[in-house]
């Protein structure tokens, strides 16, 4: 790998720190090129973040984030490495799907399931499972952004109380409709249906099944990637 002597972007970190206030508090360190000509921006939105934060400034170096030296990397990289392990060993667990996309959820993320029901990676954790006396099953489930399941329906119906990231609801023959936090939807018995996450976030619902005891899903053909791009393409349009 080489590196340019000069960014051909130098003010390109000026938009992540003028909104520090949003992005903080949470671990920040600054890694700052000792002759970086934007080393201003790194040293006032240090000055605004809260902790825990660490400003390290690489001695000769001239960049904020690709250092025009190579064995200018060896003490950021050690830098950011030690800090890191340091802080975020620290943090609250918290229930994130992944590191890109931040959704704490209430619920335990459960396990993965394991299933062709699924276009991809989803999560469920069971809350209520004695249909015997409440004649409902209650659930919590994330999809992984872009992933959705396979068309289905419910005997006794269904209710989706939509509680974190952007998903699709979509019923045999009709529009997509995009769900987003707070937003609820009635499945009413039979309804051949999918539902899944956005293509660029996750999605994370309460998935109550209704009249339990009239039997478990009906699971048929999986949502094609052309019904599921169709679904995204109309919504986006309007």
């Amino acid at each position: 790998t080489e590196y340019s002597l000069t960014s051909q972007a130098p003010m390109m970190n000026f938009f992540p720190f003028a909104q520090i206030e949003t992005v903080s508090p949470r671990p920040l360190l600054f890694i700052v090129g000792e002759r970086a000509v934007s080393a201003c921006f790194s040293e006032d939105a240090y000055s605004k973040a809260k902790e825990p934060k660490e400003l390290y400034i690489v001695p000769g170096a001239s960049h904020v984030d690709l250092y025009d030296r190579p064995e200018y990397m060896k003490y950021s990289l050690k830098k950011l490495d030690e800090f890191f392990k340091r802080h975020l060993n620290n943090l609250p667990k918290t229930s994130n799907i992944t590191d890109d996309y931040n959704i704490n959820t209430i619920f335990p993320k459960g396990e993965k399931i394991a299933n062709e029901h699924f276009s991809g990676t989803a999560w469920l954790e069971m809350l209520v499972t004695n249909t015997g006396v409440f004649d409902i099953s209650v659930g919590n489930v994330i999809f992984e952004p872009g992933v959705r399941n396979s068309w289905h329906s419910h005997p006794g119906g269904q209710i989706l109380l939509c509680t974190a990231g952007e998903g699709y609801y979509q019923e045999k023959g009709k529009p997509a409709h995009r769900l987003r936090k707070g937003d609820t939807v009635e499945i009413q018995p039979n309804v051949i249906h999918w539902h899944g996450a956005v293509p660029d976030s996750p999605f994370e619902h309460i998935a109550i099944g209704t009249k339990a005891q009239s039997g478990a899903a009906v699971w048929m053909e999986p949502v094609t990637d052309e019904e599921y791009n169709n679904a995204t393409k109309k919504l986006n349009a309007i």
